[in-house]
């Protein structure tokens, strides 16, 4: 749920871009009031349509590499703030 709190970075950093965040089911109630947040299967395809880009991350349980963080280095932001 680190994308809950890193969010207000992104949107700082760039502030004409509407950031949505989309979970499964499970982690849903963790984001329940949050503006601009969905449900995973809530993404329709035709509802794709009205995003300009979807990024998805997904961690492998496996691997060391945090996907947040891999994310916020590649949108170019220092972490933490």
């Amino acid at each position: 749920m680190w994308l809950k709190y890193v969010r207000p970075m992104l949107e700082k950093e760039y502030p004409d871009i509407n950031i949505y965040l989309a979970t499964n089911e499970r982690l849903f109630s963790l984001l329940e009031g949050e503006n601009r947040v969905l449900r995973r299967q809530d993404l329709t395809r035709k509802e794709r349509l009205n995003f300009a880009h979807i990024r998805e991350l997904k961690q492998d349980v496996d691997s060391d590499v945090n996907v947040v963080e891999e994310f916020i280095k590649e949108c170019g932001l220092n972490f933490p703030p």
